[in-house]
């Protein structure tokens, strides 16, 4: 076999891709297709975002409450009732550059000084490291000096005021600390990372090939769940202390519990079960139904976003749409909250 096979082969290999062609997704209108619940929705967003809206975190500023719409450059503060926009931080380098935050940013309080430090997580090979609150880098982690390493979850496991930053990585799952020193590492391949709750405890559990690991902040390996899928991007739903992990490869959606049991398996159309998912549970009171809402993505030519909402009770699919790309997904008192490309965020309610 020649070199240029071998190095084609190993590309495949490493981002699990088939060998068989993807067709081009078709073009599809931005619509609902499906709404048997009667669920509404209205924009209380709408702004300039530079590439999409990543991420819809909560957080706590200044002793109030708030949910961070954060894009690739910039972060606005809105109230978590009216909507409004408090603050908006967007950062410029000494040369007057924008400074970018990388593909999954995450806002932490590194020093409990009131202001946020952004951390990036990574995915799609996207840079690892850490922001200061005025977007200088702090640092930067590249074990494998060719390509980034896969994700990062943020967490502070044993509530001791000191986060810990895990690695997911082909090659190890790293463990560092706030200064991006290497605390521990185990071997493996390993494509993403999230944080969980087991019996109480908070842990982190990874992906790796077709098995689930879930780990304490030691490096101890609690649990193995394997499972008949191949699993590349995942995300953990906790149902009420009941947890999901839900999991999209090749336009199919899979969802299983922690014994690897699948729950549910749904054939995602349009071509767009390509990234994702993401996912979290509806609990409405103004709906007796308990919902979970899914969001995947289509290749990142297609830019579309599915967003499907199924009720939970019997695995029915209840609402379907299809977006602009977003992974900005939440929820307000029982009411989804979704981006929808570079501008747009919408409530969804009943």
């Amino acid at each position: 076999m020649s070199s240029l096979k071998l190095i084609v082969l190993s590309c495949l290999l490493l981002v699990g891709c088939s060998s068989k062609p993807r067709q081009p997704s078709p073009k599809i209108p931005n619509e609902i297709k499906v709404n048997t619940v009667g669920l509404k929705k209205k924009l209380i967003f709408n702004d300039c975002v530079r590439g999409t809206i990543k991420n819809i975190q909560k957080i706590e500023w200044r002793g109030n409450n708030y949910f961070a719409v954060i894009g690739q450059t910039g972060v606005w503060f809105l109230s978590p009732i009216e909507y409004q926009v408090t603050r908006k931080i967007e950062y410029t380098d000494a040369k007057g550059e924008t400074i970018w935050f990388g593909l999954s940013p995450y806002l932490i309080d590194l020093d409990n000084d009131g202001e946020f430090e952004i951390a990036q997580r990574g995915g799609g090979y996207g840079v690892i490291g850490l922001l200061d609150n005025t977007g200088k880098r702090i640092w930067e982690f590249k074990p494998n000096l060719l390509v980034h390493p896969y994700k990062m979850a943020v967490e502070d496991l044993n509530n001791d005021k000191d986060y810990e930053f895990y690695v997911a990585d082909d090659g190890y799952l790293y463990c560092l600390n706030e200064s991006c020193k290497v605390v521990w590492k185990k071997p493996g391949r390993y494509s993403d990372i999230h944080p969980i709750t087991l019996n109480g405890k908070r842990l982190v559990i990874t992906s790796s090939k077709d098995t689930f690991k879930i780990w304490d902040i030691n490096g101890n390996q609690i649990q193995k769940i394997r499972v008949n899928a191949w699993i590349l991007e995942f995300d953990v739903i906790d149902n009420a202390g009941e947890t999901f992990l839900i999991r999209v490869n090749d336009d199919k959606l899979k969802i299983f519990n922690l014994t690897g049991i699948k729950l549910f398996e749904d054939e995602l159309p349009f071509g767009l079960g390509y990234h994702g998912p993401q996912g979290i549970i509806i609990d409405s009171k103004n709906s007796k139904k308990k919902l979970l809402a899914v969001v995947t993505r289509s290749s990142t030519a297609t830019g579309k976003a599915l967003l499907n909402i199924y009720d939970v009770s019997e695995w029915k699919l209840v609402y379907q749409e299809v977006l602009e790309t977003t992974e900005g997904i939440n929820s307000n008192n029982g009411r989804l909250l979704l981006g929808d490309g570079k501008e747009k965020l919408w409530e969804y309610y009943f």
